[in-house]
C-alpha cells in the first residue's frame, strides 16, 4: 500500500466538515506568538532555514500541534479558567455563548513563552537528529545533541544546534534531561533496528506538560501521552517509505501499528478528552463541540503530514 493509498484511507475516516470553532478560536489567539518568540531567534541562529520546507514544518508543528494541544488542555481543565467552564454549565450556555466567553480568556505572557519554546524544541530536536546532522553517524548525532541541551553557556556558533541549546537553557532542565534517553532510543532504532517510541512520546509530552503543570491535574498527562502516541502513529504510518529509506525502524514497519490501531487510538483520545472536560465542569451540551475539535485536529494533522515530503 503506497503513501497516497494510505492517506486516502485516513481521509475516509478523518473528516474536514467537523466543528472546528474551538481550534480556530485558539489559533486566532496564539497566531502572533510564533513571530513574537521564535522568528527573532531564527533570525539570530539560523536565518537560512526561512527559505526551506523545514521552516514551515517548524511553524506548523509549534503552533498547530504541540502548543495547540497545551492550550486545549488549559481550556478544558486549567484551574485558572474553571470559572468560564462553570459559568457555561450553570447557565446552560450553548456553544455560541461558550465560544463568545473564550474571547475573554488571555494566557499569561510567561506561560505563552514557555509553551511556544517547548513546542518549538520538540519539533527542532527531531529535525536536528534526522536531517541537520545526517552527515554524522547516529552515535555522533546523539553526542552533539546531548552536549547542546546540557550546555549552560551561549554557543558562539549560530546554527540549528545552538538554537536547540538556547531553547533548552530556557526550559525545565529536568524534562530536558530526559531527551538524552530519547537520543539513545533514536540511535538504537537505526543501529540495532529496534523500534522504541516510548521515550520520544514521554520526552516531548513531559516537556510540554511541564509548562502547564501548575494549572492542570497530574492525571491529565495521561491524555497528553495518548495524544503523543496517536500523533507518532500517524507520522510513522504516513512516512513509511521515508523511514524505510533512512533505515529508521518504526512500529509501522514491524506491523505493530497500522490503520486499525490508529483508529483505536483516536477513539481513546476522544473519550479521554470528553471525560476530562466533564470532570472539569464543561457542560455535556458542549461535548459535540469537543468531539468536533478532536476530529478536526486529527484531520488537520493528516493533511499537514501528507503535504510534507518527509523530514
Amino acid at each position: 500500500m503506497d503513501r497516497s493509498v494510505r492517506l486516502n484511507k485516513l481521509f475516509s475516516f478523518f473528516k474536514k466538515d467537523t466543528d472546528n470553532q474551538i481550534i480556530t478560536a485558539i489559533l486566532d489567539k496564539s497566531k502572533p506568538l510564533f513571530s513574537e518568540h521564535i522568528v527573532s531567534l531564527v533570525d539570530v541562529y539560523c536565518p537560512d532555514i526561512k527559505t526551506t520546507k523545514f521552516y514551515t514544518k517548524l511553524r506548523l508543528g509549534t503552533m498547530e500541534l504541540y502548543s495547540l494541544g497545551a492550550y486545549i488542555m488549559l481550556l478544558i481543565s486549567g484551574k485558572k479558567y474553571n470559572k468560564y467552564r462553570v459559568l457555561s454549565k450553570i447557565l446552560g450556555l450553548n456553544k455560541n455563548y461558550f465560544l463568545f466567553l473564550l474571547k475573554f480568556i488571555n494566557f499569561p505572557k510567561d506561560l505563552n513563552k514557555q509553551i511556544i519554546y517547548a513546542s518549538a524544541f520538540n519539533v527542532l530536536i527531531d529535525h536536528v537528529f534526522d536531517s541537520y546532522l545526517k552527515q554524522f553517524d547516529p552515535n555522533k548525532r546523539a553526542k552533539i545533541i546531548k552536549l547542546a541541551i546540557n550546555s549552560k553557556s551561549v554557543d558562539k556558533d549560530k546554527n540549528m544546534v545552538s538554537l536547540l541549546s538556547y531553547l533548552a537553557q530556557n526550559l525545565n532542565s529536568k524534562n530536558i534531561k530526559y531527551f538524552e534517553k530519547w537520543c539513545d532510543a533514536e540511535v538504537k532504532s537505526i543501529n540495532k533496528q529496534m523500534s522504541i517510541r516510548d521515550f520520544g512520546v514521554k520526552a516531548t509530552m513531559d516537556l510540554l506538560y511541564g509548562t502547564i503543570s501548575k494549572q492542570v491535574s497530574k492525571k491529565n498527562i495521561k491524555l497528553m501521552y495518548e495524544v503523543g502516541y496517536f500523533v507518532q502513529m500517524l507520522d510513522d504510518y504516513i512516512d513509511l517509505e521515508e523511514d524505510i529509506k533512512n533505515k529508521h525502524m518504526t512500529p509501522v514497519i514491524q506491523n505493530i501499528w497500522n490503520y486499525d490501531t490508529i483508529i483505536e487510538q483516536y477513539y481513546k483520545c476522544e473519550k479521554l478528552t470528553c471525560d476530562i472536560a466533564i470532570e472539569n465542569d464543561i457542560s455535556k451540551k458542549l461535548l459535540p463541540l469537543i468531539k468536533g475539535s478532536v476530529m478536526y485536529l486529527s484531520y488537520n494533522l493528516v493533511k499537514k503530514m501528507g503535504n510534507r515530503s518527509g523530514n
